[in-house]
């Protein structure tokens, strides 16, 4: 049988995966055509260098509070949008996070690449979900 975390698990669950316990992730923009699996590293991303990028550090205490939706899917949106002004031209496909030891935690591909000019801002407000097996 299945594991089964309830919704209050998943919440709590949450919380503490991404605002009480371990350390701040960095989050960086990738600009290769990758789509991330479950055994990538951080070899596999190509980090962009478009005019007017950084990484940005995730802070634990800026997640909001976790929430569940209708379907018992639980998430946990950081609380601020982060945004980029391009200074130069750059196609981005998605972001990865890291730890302090440069483990790769998680990465996502966006929907379809965002094919950066001079001027162009791109907002990330980045999501992580947490949904039971069964």
């Amino acid at each position: 049988m299945p594991l089964k975390v309830t919704n209050a698990g998943e919440i709590i669950l949450l919380g503490w995966l991404m605002k009480t316990s371990g350390t701040n992730l960095t989050l960086s923009l990738f600009k290769n055509d990758y789509t991330p699996v479950d055994n990538s590293l951080i070899s596999n991303f190509t980090e962009s260098t478009f005019g007017g990028y950084s990484n940005r550090s995730l802070v634990r205490a800026t997640w909001n509070t976790p929430t569940t939706d209708a379907a018992g899917k639980a998430s946990i949106a950081y609380a601020t949008d982060l945004v980029w002004t391009a200074t130069s031209n750059e196609t981005v496909y998605g972001y990865y996070c890291v730890d302090t030891s440069g483990a790769l935690v998680f990465a996502e591909r966006f929907a379809a690449p965002r094919a950066l000019v001079d001027g162009d801002t791109l907002t990330l407000k980045p999501v992580f979900t947490l949904r039971s097996e069964a």
